[in-house]
């Protein structure tokens, strides 16, 4: 968690640098907002790899961290804001200076609005032409995105993984829990079976005795006690 959180404060501070080169020098804005561009894939890679770390954590430190990850969401909304906002000054500081040149030239303003610089076969002229930038940035973003979008994936397929093993892991237990408490269940029985056993014989004993007992005095009785009298 806190390697991820330590490589994504740096790519925002690349990220600053690329902006204020861009604001600086807007003639190196493609350049610049290319390295910007890679550093918001490595940027957003670590953010998702916090996030799938919040997972393992619990109670006060996992509510830190979630604050500091949302503190770095914030941060990198504000980055792509400004990044937009110093693309945006520098085109129009160049359609400015474009437009203060006159009309003359292939990229100058001239009647209906800024006519782009055209090569002999009718397309766009030099690498600086506002069109291909933002073509180029475009894909860039989508092919980001789809790189996004596939480590998002493995991510999810190596969660439901873990969940998955996790999961048959609790079933087992919960048989072998179940399983243990047939045996208790069947331990009770025995031990309360042997108990009424135990207690059957001792009835029987106590009955034997008294009987034998009984036996005795009678025998005594006749015997000797209430022996008849000759005649």
């Amino acid at each position: 968690m806190a390697s991820h959180e330590g490589g994504y404060m740096e790519c925002a501070r690349a990220i600053n640098r690329s902006i204020d080169a861009i604001r600086k020098n807007p003639a190196s804005r493609n350049d610049a907002a290319t390295a910007a561009e890679a550093r918001f894939g490595e940027a957003e890679r670590h953010l998702r790899r916090m996030e799938a770390a919040l997972q393992t954590l619990e109670g006060s430190e996992r509510t830190s961290r979630e604050q500091a990850v949302s503190r770095c969401k914030q941060d990198f909304q504000s980055l792509k804001t400004e990044l937009n906002r110093a693309l945006n000054d520098a085109d129009n500081a160049e359609l400015t200076g474009l437009s203060g040149g006159g009309r003359g030239g292939g990229g100058r303003i001239g009647g209906g609005g800024y006519q782009p610089p055209t090569s002999g076969d009718g397309g766009w002229g030099g690498p600086s032409s506002a069109p291909p930038t933002s073509g180029m940035r475009g894909t860039e973003l989508l092919e980001e995105s789809r790189r996004i979008i596939g480590e998002t994936e493995e991510i999810g397929d190596q969660v439901m993984g873990d969940m998955e093993n996790q999961r048959h892991q609790l079933l087992s237990e919960h048989e072998k829990v179940l399983e243990t408490r047939g045996f208790i269940s069947d331990a009770r029985q025995t031990l309360s079976t042997m108990g009424w056993r135990e207690l059957q014989h001792k009835a029987m004993l106590v009955a034997i005795i008294i009987i034998l007992f009984v036996s005795i005095c009678l025998v005594l009785w006749f015997r000797f006690i209430n022996k008849p009298k000759d005649r």
